[in-house]
């Protein structure tokens, strides 16, 4: 069903799809048509829509999300870091029914953005540290809003003091 809603929601521009093997100047409709990038991605995707991993998505050694002022979903296949040590998140969102893979020394900077990872997320941290900073010098959200939501159980998690807002559930 899952597969379904998200052809019909591609009519809409509510989902785009990624992957390892798109290209940027596909469409992104579908997974055979996929983006390769996750900016791209984002780009063509309409605010509050979905990122759907086709299989797997490496996030490159050299990577700089950009700014798209949107609140996104990912979902799908497996959202890799393992290759980059940080992640600096610059739009808000909420990453769902996949797997999110991490290497060593793995930072992730929510950047004063809305940074969720539900509970249906499988995380492979490979035995290492996970890092979670959440707030922003420049304070674009009411510290109420600047969250960092976990939703499962981490092994080797460590939140700094500006992410102390980080909420387990």
């Amino acid at each position: 069903i899952r597969d379904l809603v998200a052809v019909n929601d591609c009519v809409t521009g509510m989902v785009v799809y990624l992957s390892d093997d798109g290209n940027d100047n596909n469409d992104g409709k579908t997974a055979k048509t996929a983006f390769k990038t996750i900016n791209k991605a984002i780009e063509s995707v309409a605010n509050d829509g979905t990122v759907m991993i086709a299989d797997k998505y490496s996030v490159p050694a050299s990577f700089t999300w950009n700014d798209h002022s949107k609140h996104i979903k990912i979902s799908g296949g497996n959202f890799d870091t393992s290759l980059n040590g940080s992640l600096r998140i610059n739009d808000a969102v909420t990453f769902t029914n996949c797997t999110m893979t991490f290497g060593k020394a793995t930072y992730i900077y929510a950047n004063g953005n809305k940074f969720v990872i539900d509970s249906d997320v499988t995380v492979v941290d490979n035995g290492y540290q996970i890092n979670l900073h959440g707030g922003s010098t420049a304070n674009t959200l009411p510290l109420c809003e600047q969250i960092l939501t976990i939703s499962f159980s981490f092994t080797n998690l460590r939140a700094s003091p500006t992410a102390s807002f980080v909420k387990l559930i």
